[in-house]
């Protein structure tokens, strides 16, 4: 449900496993010095939140301060963004 595609071939991507899974995909891209941690996520609304909350608490402590984008699919409802409703 999650997915990092990197195309170009001028930076290094590499997969962090230990920290992805079906619904987490987190890759390290290097190009030069800059290092960035990407982050795609899918939260299931049949999982209690503390789950996925979980694991972007991994990802931090593995990022280390390293620069870090987090993308989520959080399956939320808001009138932020023009929902009728706005769930917990």
């Amino acid at each position: 449900m999650a997915a990092v595609v990197a195309t170009n071939n001028q930076t290094d991507t590499t997969l962090i496993q230990q920290l992805s899974d079906a619904d987490t995909v987190v890759v390290e891209i290097l190009k030069g010095s800059l290092k960035i941690i990407l982050v795609s996520m899918y939260f299931d609304k049949e999982t209690p939140i503390e789950h996925d909350l979980s694991k972007i608490e991994a990802v931090l402590r593995h990022a280390k301060g390293t620069r870090i984008l987090i993308a989520t699919d959080s399956n939320a409802t808001s009138t932020l963004w023009y929902d009728t409703l706005t769930n917990t």
